[in-house]
């Protein structure tokens, strides 16, 4: 049991290493400078299905991996001169830690259609000069996220890229 928990301790420590490396480079990237993404500071209140989720270092790792995803795929589609400011309200991954499978799968999401991703933010996007072009509040919701093609393989947050994918498609204007 010891060897197991210093494994996942190792596994977790490297998941985390690798996504803040990842993330960065995409902060910093000038292509990427016209997307601001803040998180609220209560934003996982209601994710009452985070198992191990819960810990903080967990929750940061998927707010940079959350951070980056957006910041890359707005940035591919705002038209120059636009400004994208998100912040993240309110984030639930799909799936959930079931306690009657007992404590050996504590560390096992289990996803179903029942367990839904759900993203709430609120959005700005403004013109060259600041002035507001369109904002907004969007609740992202997916229930039949199941049915859809796997976008992220063996992505942990496949579910919630793909939302945010969908979101970005509807609400941005396209590079033209």
């Amino acid at each position: 049991m010891h060897i197991a928990a210093r494994k996942h301790g190792i596994g977790l420590v490297v998941l985390v290493t690798t996504l803040l490396a990842g993330c960065a480079s995409t902060v910093d990237d000038p292509r990427h400078a016209n997307v601001e993404v803040q998180f609220a500071e209560d934003v996982w209140r209601n994710d009452s299905r985070n198992g191990t989720f819960g810990h903080e270092s967990s929750r940061r790792a998927a707010e940079v991996a959350l951070r980056k995803h957006l910041m890359e795929r707005a940035g591919q589609m705002l038209p120059e001169g636009k400004t994208l400011a998100v912040t993240f309200t309110q984030i639930e991954r799909a799936g959930a830690y079931e306690p009657w499978h007992g404590p050996a799968a504590q560390d096992v999401r289990i996803v179903r259609d029942i367990y839904p991703p759900r993203i709430d933010l609120t959005f700005s996007l403004s013109n060259a000069d600041g002035r507001t072009l369109k904002a907004g509040n969007s609740q992202l919701r997916d229930s039949a996220f199941l049915l859809h093609a796997n976008r992220y393989p063996n992505d942990p947050l496949r579910f919630e890229k793909a939302l945010l994918d969908d979101w970005v498609r509807r609400e941005l204007p396209s590079k033209k």
